[in-house]
Order: C-alpha cells, then sequence, then structure tokens
C-alpha cells in the first residue's frame, strides 16, 4: 500500500486459505478490523489492495461506517420505527381514554362510546395500518373521496357523516 495510506492489510492463513482484512483507525481514534475478503472466494491480494484503497477513501472522506457502527445505526432505526404507532392500535387507545375521561372528565356516556366506535369502524379499515405520519392531507382526501362516492349502504357516507367520521380523525 501507498505510504500515505492509514491503515494496513493483514493476511490471516488458515486451512481454507488466506483471509485479507484491513487494521485502520476510525474517525474515533479507534482500531478497527475488516475482512476484505478470502482466496476461497476467488479475492488476491491486489483485488485486497483495491477494497482498502476504497475502505480508506470512505474513512478519509468520512464517509465509512465500521460493522459496529452499522449495527448501532440499524437499532437505532429499528427503535425508532417501533416507537411510530400505527393509526389502528393508536386509535384503539385513544377511544379507551376518551371512554374514561371524555364528557366532563367523568367518562363518557354509552350513546357517546357508540358514536365515536362508530366514527372509528369508518376510519380503522382505510387508515389502520398506516403510521401515523404517514396520514396525508391527500390521504384523507382519498378516504373522503371514497366514502363520498360510494353507496351509504355499501360504506358510504353522507356529508354530515363524513364530516363527524373526519372530525376524529383530527
Amino acid at each position: 500500500m501507498r505510504r500515505d495510506a492509514v491503515g494496513q492489510i493483514i493476511e490471516r492463513r488458515g486451512k481454507n486459505g488466506v483471509t485479507f482484512g484491513l487494521r485502520f483507525k476510525a474517525t474515533d481514534g479507534s482500531r478497527v478490523y475488516e475482512t476484505l475478503g478470502r482466496t476461497q472466494d476467488g479475492v488476491t491480494r491486489r483485488e485486497a489492495e483495491i477494497r482498502a484503497e476504497q475502505v480508506l477513501a470512505r474513512v478519509r472522506l468520512g464517509l465509512h461506517r465500521t460493522a459496529r457502527e452499522k449495527a448501532r445505526e440499524a437499532a437505532e432505526r429499528a427503535a425508532q420505527q417501533d416507537a411510530i404507532p400505527l393509526f389502528g392500535p393508536f386509535a384503539e387507545a385513544w377511544l379507551e381514554r376518551r371512554c374514561l375521561l371524555g364528557g366532563r372528565g367523568e367518562g363518557l356516556t354509552e350513546r357517546g362510546v357508540a358514536d365515536l366506535r362508530w366514527r372509528l369502524d369508518h376510519l380503522i379499515p382505510w387508515f389502520g395500518g398506516l403510521p401515523l405520519p404517514d396520514i396525508t392531507e391527500q390521504e384523507v382526501e382519498a378516504f373522503a373521496l371514497a366514502k363520498r362516492t360510494a353507496r351509504v349502504g355499501e360504506g358510504g357516507l353522507g356529508a354530515r357523516s363524513l364530516n363527524m367520521t373526519l372530525a376524529a380523525l383530527t
């Protein structure tokens, strides 16, 4: 490798051939070892040098992520996705809270519960599987159009009923 490189190619010989790796300093100053390839997979010393230069170029540009960093970032993304609720479960939990706290803080009447349940029975089939941030104005407009153009007995809604249903969405 060239002298200005910030890493070193390591060859580890085993019973299945040679494994090439790169040892270098990460941007945080820690020492990192990454496997570049194995001879049994067709990687030659020259191919390992090319791969090492590519890794080191990403390191110098600040674009390289170690396997540990990638795993941590993937875990953070997964946790963030888990933190974004879907409309269906969120709406059911909201209904439970409204039943307890609605009205004048004394809970909803049976009629109030039935009204909110009726509204959610129209909303959940359409929006239930969507994450809350994915419910856009366009999606709400598509829902409203579908409900207004369908026959009332076949899942459609009149203007007042549609407005009541949309009010529950806000």
